[in-house]
């Protein structure tokens, strides 16, 4: 608990000096974006969704980034948590070798310019594989806490980023599913996950029930076949063929559907305040409720 109040404190102090580790960062690795993304561009049609998926680039098609908000399946789209650890996987297979792969996830960050979500997940990541060396043992939600306050630190200006606040109150919700429903059915999983949604972007727009039903059927498929496949059209670019029209068929798919979400406006500041207010509600809620140990960032 020292080390938390530690962390706080630099946070306090980075936040009054405002020097940003990651703006430094990106402007060293930004031609590793703009890299990736004309890459995408070369491969397939459907190259804003290989973007989005490979390179961490927001979609400037507001169609298509509403037909996935409306869904449920936005955040499968932007390269976050999931998507590092099924890289890391795939590395940690291929290599097995720690060091490597960590350079190498490293490496991608860059290629997704440091967004907040795939910093807190990298970050996460690094402090389990530390505290599993030297045999420690954390609570999931202590290492969602430092990794994100770390993040603060990297970044002082992050603390009015609602991508961090979301990557930060999505691996809390995971938490909540380990501890209380971990042999619950993916339906129920993503129903909790939709009712997370609603109260961090009611002030945003709420979408149709539905969406749960869509995510339950569609998560596995976006995280273990579309992500890896996208990987892949990097190096064999005879597959982006296949990524189009698993792409397509997946718009068709969501088209019929007809799921809608109403948009309103909304007061940004007073939403960033309501979620931090959520993330340390979640952190007490845990830390005074569950008692087990850290085992996987899941």
């Amino acid at each position: 608990m020292n080390f938390v109040y530690i962390l706080i404190y630099i946070v306090l102090i980075s936040h009054t000096i405002r020097f940003s580790v990651i703006d430094f960062l990106i402007g060293f690795c930004s031609q590793l974006h703009s890299a990736c993304v004309e890459a995408a561009s070369d491969h397939v049609r459907s190259f804003e969704s290989l973007q989005a998926l490979v390179c961490g680039k927001n979609f400037s098609d507001p169609a298509q980034s509403n037909l996935l908000i409306a869904s449920g399946l936005i955040h499968l789209f932007v390269v976050s948590a999931s998507h590092l650890m099924i890289l890391r996987k795939i590395i940690l297979y291929l290599l097995c070798n720690k060091v490597a792969t960590f350079s190498l996830l490293f490496l991608y960050c860059g290629i997704c310019n440091f967004n907040p979500p795939i910093m807190r997940s990298f970050i996460a990541l690094l402090i389990l594989a530390v505290i599993e060396k030297i045999n420690l043992k954390w609570k999931t939600e202590n290492l969602v806490l430092v990794s994100g306050l770390i993040c603060l630190i990297l970044s002082p200006a992050w603390i009015n980023s609602l991508s961090l606040q979301m990557s930060w109150i999505a691996a809390l919700t995971l938490s909540v599913i380990g501890y209380f429903f971990a042999k619950a059915n993916s339906f129920l999983k993503n129903s909790i996950f939709y009712f997370q949604y609603l109260a961090t972007f009611n002030f945003i727009g709420i979408p149709q029930p539905a969406s749960i039903g869509v995510s339950t059927l569609f998560t596995k498929f976006l995280e273990y076949v579309l992500f890896p496949l996208a990987l892949a059209v990097f190096l064999f670019p005879f597959l982006g063929s296949i990524f189009d029209f698993l792409i397509v068929s997946l718009n068709m798919i969501l088209s019929k559907l007809e799921l809608t979400v109403i948009f309103r406006p909304y007061d940004s500041e007073k939403m960033i305040f309501i979620n931090w207010v959520l993330i340390i509600a979640l952190h007490l809620f845990l830390n005074y409720f569950t008692r087990k140990p850290v085992t996987c960032l899941n």
